[in-house]
């Protein structure tokens, strides 16, 4: 391996040491003076040395721009190093400084607003969208908690990574409370936080927009569906009528809309709802077997049921939705797992969080379906779903549901093995059970 310039300097100046003692010793013993002549070589070199020195901290202390100073042997290689590693040095900085300035200058130019928060969440820097967004001002905000700024509870508990929102959340601007901002959070850098707000206001409007057409819609079709499944009804009666399997036909199309009807408007409800309408402490192992229950009727008989209940482990939340969630996810399982197959239910702790799960022995969801089975009227197999009575809203429901609660739908399938559906809840939701006494806190 090849020696550097410092390496071959310090060797040549050891050996040059070596020879002026000698040198010296010699000339010393000659004359008997070697004592005092070896002393004085070493006062000298030692004299040398400390005039170089000197020299290499006056250069440092001055200008490091300026040349560094003469020096002969190991000391001419020792300033030439260092000026060549300040001029790397100074390269990088200057290289350094354009990325920071090109950085700055593109998120002036974004639309979104930018902030830069320390492990602390203490504000190290923001963009002006930031100010025409947030309501930051630019001489008093920087180096404050960013909580003392946007002080709604619901941020709060986002920021200190108590609610599973990876998407972000949504608030009112806070000067501004018509319009909508969605706030997203990225780690980087060690613990530092990069929050990113953005202004979906009209984006808002036209989702309100689509959500009171299909909300009003739904609404006016139950009646009309509603007299026509009458009317239906009363002629199938006549068993013995050519028409029979025509209006039979008839009405499993108008029960299935019926269905759809009813899933749009729960849908509308849970859209249309900032926070839950019924907050308690529920007997969550009574709610699981009544849902136990449902799943043996539907099956009736085709499929083996396994269970396992936590029946210490109760629930926070609405008895209305989180019934309809459980009750989605047996009832998808019964309609897509073939006849034969095992369904297995559960209510237990996992990693300190409730999760109410249904695991089958199915078909199983091919990859690249999963990201998407929450999407509305969504189907991986359209003719299947239709058959078995599905209206392709029952995923979307459910996780609605668990929006409202701070909880989130996992999914887990392998083709040929089976499916896993888990709802999973926050572990604040948690409340013991002892069966005889209501729910307390977990």
């Amino acid at each position: 391996m090849p020696r550097s310039p410092l390496s071959n300097a310090w060797r040549s100046s050891l050996i040059k040491f070596c020879v002026a003692i000698a040198a010296v010793g010699l000339a010393g013993w000659a004359l008997d003076l070697l004592w005092p002549a070896l002393t004085m070589l070493l006062a000298g070199y030692m004299a040398w040395h400390l005039s170089n020195l000197y020299r290499l901290h006056r250069w440092l202390r001055a200008n490091r721009r300026l040349a560094p100073p003469e020096g002969y042997g190991i000391w001419s290689e020792v300033f030439d190093s260092l000026y060549r590693r300040q001029k790397e040095s100074r390269s990088r900085k200057r290289r350094l400084l354009e990325i920071v300035r090109e950085f700055r200058a593109a998120t002036l130019a974004l639309p979104d607003g930018i902030v830069l928060l320390d492990t602390e969440g203490v504000i190290n820097w923001f963009n002006p969208a930031a100010v025409d967004l947030l309501g930051f001002r630019r001489s008093q905000d920087q180096g404050r908690q960013i909580t003392d700024l946007l002080r709604s509870p619901s941020v709060k508990s986002w920021l200190a990574g108590l609610t599973d929102a990876p998407e972000g959340i949504v608030i009112d601007a806070p000067l501004r409370h018509e319009r909508k901002l969605r706030l997203r959070i990225f780690a980087y850098a060690g613990g530092q936080r990069l929050l990113i707000a953005r202004d979906i206001t009209q984006m808002h409007r036209v989702e309100a927009m689509r959500k009171d057409f299909v909300a009003n819609v739904s609404h006016e079709l139950r009646t009309p569906l509603t007299v026509i499944s009458g009317y239906v009804e009363t002629m199938t009666e006549d068993e013995e009528s050519e028409w029979y399997p025509i209006i039979r036909r008839m009405e499993e199309q108008a029960v299935r809309m019926r269905a759809l009807v009813e899933d749009l408007l729960v849908l509308s409800h849970l859209d249309a709802s900032q926070q839950l309408e019924e907050d308690v402490d529920l007997n969550a192992p009574a709610m699981v077997r009544e849902v136990i229950q449902m799943t043996e009727a539907l099956s009736d008989g085709k499929h083996t049921v396994e269970f396992f209940i936590d029946e210490a482990l109760g629930v926070r939340g609405s008895p209305k939705d989180l019934r309809s969630a459980f009750q989605n996810l047996a009832s998808n399982a019964v309609r897509y797992t073939q006849d034969g197959g095992t369904l297995r239910i559960t209510w237990q702790r996992e990693e300190d969080r409730p999760v109410f799960a249904v695991e089958d022995n199915g078909p199983g969801i091919a990859a690249q379906h999963i990201s998407r089975l929450t999407e509305r009227f969504y189907r991986v197999a359209t003719d299947r779903s239709r058959a078995t009575g599905g209206t392709g809203l029952g995923l979307a429901i459910v996780k609605n549901v668990l929006s409202l609660h701070d909880g989130s739908l996992k999914i887990t399938s392998e083709l040929g093995k089976g499916s896993r559906f888990a709802c999973v809840l926050p572990a604040r939701r948690a409340v013991r059970f002892s069966g005889t006494t209501d729910p307390e806190k977990a």
